[in-house]
């Protein structure tokens, strides 16, 4: 293992009935060109979407986050890689709503979600949201505010989780408890490869918790 330690939508709208209009059950967002919607309510991300299945986004306003989660919950599968990044909207709240889209998801490798206000409760519900997840690989949640609380809801994941490589929670203010409860989870994984906690206040327990873990 490497371990590094330095450093609403408008309207609301009923989804089903929006797409019972339509004879198209499955956005498909692998083709440049899109099925015609009768409002173009999504072209945006699928034309957003790159070649190998990469979406960016950065500075929504909680309306637009909301038309992410919309679009999320529709399971694109050509979506791979999301990154929604410096949001003073991606909050508690809509971390809640992204995970519970996220549910089932079997698509997504990587997770972005660097540089927001996502706190503890947001993080739980990532967690609860990713256990049994066996498709993402890489969950970045580098320089938001989830705390001691939250790296402990990460536990559940590292525990139940087959398939993550690579977890980014550096500028967290997990401090020395998170690390300790990080540690706990690492001695019963075998598929962690990259571990960031850089500037996390993590003191000479939370290290030594680390270290021994990773004996």
């Amino acid at each position: 293992m490497l371990f590094r330690s330095r450093e609403q939508d408008p309207q609301a709208r009923n989804l089903s009935a929006y797409q019972g209009g339509t004879n198209l059950e499955k956005i498909n967002t692998a083709e440049t060109q899109q099925a015609p919607k009768p409002d173009g309510r999504w072209d945006k991300f699928t034309k957003g979407l790159t070649a190998d299945g990469k979406l960016s986004l950065s500075f929504l306003s909680k309306n637009e986050f909301s038309e992410v989660v919309a679009w999320v919950q529709t399971s694109p599968d050509s979506l791979r890689e999301l990154a929604i990044t410096r949001c003073q909207s991606l909050d508690d709240e809509s971390a809640q709503a992204l995970a519970k889209a996220l549910q089932g998801n079997k698509s997504l490798t990587t997770l972005n979600l660097r540089g927001n206000e996502i706190g503890a409760a947001g993080a739980q519900a990532l967690a609860k949201a990713l256990q049994g997840n066996t498709s993402l690989t890489t969950l970045n949640l580098q320089g938001n505010d989830i705390g001691a609380a939250g790296a402990q809801a990460l536990v559940e994941v590292l525990r139940g989780n087959t398939s993550l490589t690579t977890l980014e929670l550096s500028f967290n203010k997990i401090g020395a408890a998170g690390a300790q409860a990080l540690a706990e989870a690492l001695e019963g994984n075998t598929t962690l490869t990259t571990l960031e906690l850089s500037d996390n206040d993590i003191g000479d327990a939370g290290a030594q918790a680390l270290a021994e873990a990773l004996e």
